[in-house]
């Protein structure tokens, strides 16, 4: 198990990736926008809480407010597979 705490400030957008492994996140401050290459995407907001399996689709993480977004994340998987795999 891997904990991370994620910080995306105002109008950054982590790019189009995927997760190899299942995983939890929680937003601590602020809001994140998730985004599908499909074009279907949902917000989430301070307080809420997700998983992601990992057939998730491949998506967009963005700050879509006015300040900073601290979401903690939870990852579980084995030693050496990556948390995300960025898709070209």
């Amino acid at each position: 198990m891997r904990l991370y705490r994620v910080e995306v400030q105002a109008g950054a957008e982590i790019p189009l990736h995927s997760h190899p492994t299942p995983l939890t996140g929680h937003i601590e401050k602020g809001q994140l926008k998730l985004t599908k290459d499909s074009g279907q995407s949902e917000t989430f907001l301070e307080g809420d809480s997700f998983v992601l399996g990992a057939k998730t689709p491949p998506h967009t993480m963005g700050n879509t407010g006015n300040k900073s977004a601290v979401m903690g994340v939870s990852v579980a998987s084995a030693e050496g597979i990556p948390t995300l795999t960025p898709v070209q």
